[in-house]
């Protein structure tokens, strides 16, 4: 926010009908992520104290989560497309006392009256009436940062507990290992209840580059779209795609050939075993993009 505060740092644009593009730039998010702190606050929230948020892919989605951190508090990320009683179980067994959603979404997630619930898009009015100063909180190293659930494939799901040091450390590795310098950001295409989302969404906004938020819904779909429409206007590749070996072939099958070095300087892989076939597009046509 000090080095880049007019640069873009969240690019969202709404493939709905009718829909538009929103561009915060780092000045606009810190001011807005310092007054729902402020207002969080108020509340009761600091440190190891968790706060669900169930926000579709957009702006208000990562303003919700820098406005938990800068409180001191914890986040426990809860995709809207979950179902609702899963959404129920991770926000009854976390024991969130503060839950940040819209209103078209609260009606599934159940909370008990002990939750203070913050709908963002109706009680924003509000929270703007609060300090836009940089926040201050006694959250150290050995606080939380997130809390995120497994899939509950083995019996219900766990929360992994998630503390500063070990975010603070993985992000100024990545911005080590990564060339978050030589592309203009990352698109955000994954769920918030993905750990890999953290690469696409945090290592930009540590590095004065930005994070494009793809709207919800097709995947790797709309990834691929997003990359041809990129490539189309002939704008600078991404920094870096996080992205599972699966997506990463299907991704090659929809790119032509001859764009595919301009989608990004590098993609970031895992979560699968990855294989030749996976990789075989991008090395033949791509071999100066980093996997």
């Amino acid at each position: 926010v000090a080095r880049t505060p007019d640069l873009p740092a969240v690019f969202f644009s709404n493939s709905e009908p009718g829909g538009s593009s929103q561009s915060w730039s780092y000045h606009e998010l810190n001011q807005r992520a310092n007054r729902l702190a402020h207002a969080l606050q108020k509340l009761g929230v600091g440190p190891d104290s968790l706060v669900g948020l169930c926000v579709e892919r957009s702006p208000e989605m990562v303003l919700g989560l820098l406005g938990v951190l800068k409180a001191g508090g914890a986040y426990v990320p809860l995709d809207p497309t979950y179902p609702a009683e899963r959404l129920s179980f991770m926000l009854s067994d976390s024991h969130a006392q503060v839950l940040l959603t819209q209103a078209h979404l609260a009606a599934q997630l159940q909370p008990s009256p002990a939750v203070k619930v913050i709908l963002l898009d109706q009680e924003w009015s509000e929270i703007e009436l609060e300090s836009s100063e940089n926040p201050t909180s006694p959250v150290n190293p050995t606080n939380l940062a997130y809390v995120i659930y497994t899939s509950g494939s083995t019996g219900l799901p766990k929360g992994a507990m998630i503390h500063h040091r070990g975010l603070v450390n993985y992000l100024t590795w990545c911005v080590q290992a990564y060339p978050l310098s030589e592309g203009q950001g990352s698109p955000v295409h994954s769920s918030i209840s993905f750990d890999l989302t953290v690469t696409s969404l945090l290592s930009p906004l540590v590095s004065g580059r930005t994070a494009f938020l793809l709207p919800e819904g097709l995947g790797v779909e709309l990834l691929s779209n997003a990359l041809n429409l990129q490539a189309s206007l002939k704008h600078p590749p991404f920094s870096l795609i996080k992205i599972t070996p699966a997506h990463l072939q299907l991704l090659g099958e929809q790119i032509p050939t001859e764009e595919a070095q301009a989608c990004t300087r590098s993609f970031i892989i895992g979560g699968e075993n990855l294989t030749v076939d996976h990789i075989r597009f991008w090395q033949q046509y791509a071999p100066g993009t980093a996997l």
